[in-house]
């Protein structure tokens, strides 16, 4: 059972109010107090068609809903736009990623160990 809006709202504002958050999702009536707090933005911009496609794949054939359909084909393509415009817009560091492969990409860069430089010369045989 999903919780009534306003303890979301609420339980939304006290995670960006932290120092460090991330959060994954759309929320729109919430975006503006979180772009308002946020320091980078991750824009993941794919098309409708694969957006549909991995749903279907995630789901198998009996779990699929038609709603969620009807919203990936009418309703987000508008999103998109809405999105891209903000994008646009923003005011932090920003990256846009418009295919899976760019989205896979780019989390290979965030999954590689730190590089640590170590001064053999001081390392005693």
């Amino acid at each position: 059972m999903p919780r009534p809006d306003a303890d979301f709202a609420h339980l939304h504002d006290i995670a960006i109010a932290g120092d460090e958050w991330v959060i994954e999702g759309n929320y729109s009536a919430l975006l503006p107090q979180r772009l308002a707090r946020a320091t980078g933005l991750i824009l993941l911009d794919v098309p409708a068609a694969i957006s549909l496609f991995r749903y279907v794949r995630r789901c198998g054939r009996d779990s699929v809903k038609w709603a969620m359909i009807r919203h990936i084909l009418v309703t987000t393509p508008g999103n998109r736009a809405a999105y891209a415009r903000l994008f646009e817009r923003r005011a932090v560091p920003a990256i846009r990623l418009g295919s899976p492969r760019a989205i896979a990409a780019f989390a290979e860069t965030l999954a590689a160990p730190p590089v640590v430089a170590v001064e053999t010369s001081r390392i005693a045989p």
